[in-house]
């Protein structure tokens, strides 16, 4: 009982937190930021009075095309906090202002994964942050640099992602080989697979025009973005499968390698399709917005189908079939450091 009362206190105190950071933050910001105290549309104009809350503290009438389905912009309401640009001598609106409620967001999902996980959680949101460093670096790096091969240096990263990940959860000298091999196993022979199967077909089916907004080869970004997929999904089954494999092995050690992998059959099945299941409606989610969106406009399913969904499918296939090579792979690896392990004890 006392748990849940401070686990329900410290929820009141994030987001309370949240609301006076979205309420009083304004007054630090650069940016000029406003409060809408009044909203007219007219025609296809949203005409906005809006007080500044730092520099000055005047008023302002700010225009916004006006798009019922806010494809384009919000449909602004009263005491809505915007960010604004007087660049060019002419108030513009550049966005809404949400910092308090990432606030709460972030802050909610941190406490989570430390209250759930305690230590071990600690260490992969120190994992996800130093991944998450290093992928910005190495895209730092080709953007100033644009004669390195983008998919080289995600490549790289793939493979240092995966020891970071393992890194962060074992510790650096406990690091596990067998997870990481086969990791890496999985995850490059299912995009070998899918980048042959894509040349051999011509990309037929494939549909680019969501990226066309990119200034580089669309086709380049979008096979960097097949190798990341599968990553976390792939590590978690491998981990899962050689930790289960371990397990049988502490506890029933004269067993065979045939009733060994007859077991990790068993565990593999049930984690694999919980994984897949997963990664498909990740990938969906992103696209279904757009997917909706696109049929209230009058679009046909079909072709809305095809434009949206296309490439969300094509990464599910890659990261579904890194998923399913972690079973074979799991199990060559398990064997192989366990046959050079034995075969060093007969020594």
């Amino acid at each position: 009982m006392k748990k849940f009362k401070f686990t329900l206190f410290s929820l009141l105190v994030i987001i309370f937190s949240g609301l006076l950071i979205q309420r009083f933050s304004g007054y630090f910001y650069t940016t000029p930021v406003g409060i809408v105290k009044s909203v007219k549309i007219i025609d296809s104009e949203q005409l906005l009075t809006v007080k500044l809350v730092n520099n000055t503290k005047k008023t302002v009438v700010v225009k916004v095309k006006f798009n019922g389905n806010e494809s384009t912009n919000p449909v602004f309401n009263k005491n809505n906090q915007i960010l604004l640009d007087n660049s060019t001598k002419k108030w513009e609106f550049i966005s809404l202002k949400r910092d308090g409620y990432t606030f709460i967001l972030v802050v909610s999902f941190v406490s989570l994964v430390l209250g759930i996980a305690g230590k071990k959680g600690f260490f992969s949101l120190v994992g996800i942050l130093f991944n998450i460093i290093f992928l910005f670096f190495l895209l730092w790096i080709n953007q100033r640099n644009r004669s390195i091969n983008l998919l080289l240096l995600i490549s790289i990263y793939t493979i240092i992602a995966i020891i970071i990940s393992t890194g962060t959860l074992y510790g650096l000298k406990k690091i596990d080989l067998r997870k990481v091999l086969a990791t890496i196993f999985s995850v490059f022979l299912s995009y070998f697979i899918t980048t042959i199967t894509m040349k051999l077909l011509n990309d037929q089916g494939l549909r680019y025009e969501e990226m066309q907004f990119l200034t580089r080869p669309y086709r380049t970004v979008f096979l960097a973005s097949l190798m990341l997929g599968g990553i976390g999904a792939a590590l978690d089954n491998v981990v899962v499968i050689i930790s289960s494999l371990d397990q049988l092995v502490r506890h029933t050690p004269e067993i065979n390698t045939k009733e060994l992998i007859e077991s990790g059959k068993n565990i593999a099945s049930d984690t694999t399709t919980s994984m897949i299941n997963v990664l498909l409606f990740a990938y969906l989610s992103s696209a279904t917005p757009f997917f909706i969106f696109y049929l209230a406009n009058g679009w046909d399913f079909v072709e809305t189908f095809k434009m949206h969904l296309s490439l969300e499918i094509m990464r599910f296939l890659c990261g579904g079939l890194a998923i399913l090579f972690t079973i074979p792979s799991s199990f060559l690896f398990f064997l192989l450091f366990k046959k050079i392990k034995k075969e060093g004890e007969n020594r």
